[in-house]
């Protein structure tokens, strides 16, 4: 796993009132309604994989695929918020560059 994890934001297509962060390295994502939720979310997502992966002497994300390249062109033409790793008990574990953006379907 690498040291840090990028994560595309975008609100989904389907639901508007839900945001969705999906990592770049491992198709994972996680969703939530609020970008505060989004964090917590995405540092359960992160802190749990490990978890179970551990339990099971794996390492985390062991054997997931990369996002698909549409999350991928995304990101590219998105724009970096740099405060989404911050939340009052600290920082989210993981998370490296994260942009906010539109997913256009391919």
């Amino acid at each position: 796993m690498p040291e840090a994890l990028t994560f595309l934001i975008f609100k989904d297509q389907h639901a508007p009132e839900w945001w969705v962060a999906q990592c770049l390295e491992y198709d994972v994502a996680t969703q939530a309604r609020t970008l505060d939720g989004l964090k917590h979310a995405v540092r359960h997502l992160i802190d749990g994989h490990a978890a179970v992966s551990r339990k099971f002497g794996l390492e985390p994300f062991q054997g997931l695929d990369p996002a698909p390249e549409p999350y991928r062109r995304a990101f590219a033409k998105a724009h970096t918020i740099a405060d989404f790793q911050a939340l009052p008990e600290g920082p989210v574990r993981g998370v490296g560059e994260t942009r906010v953006g539109d997913l256009v379907p391919a």
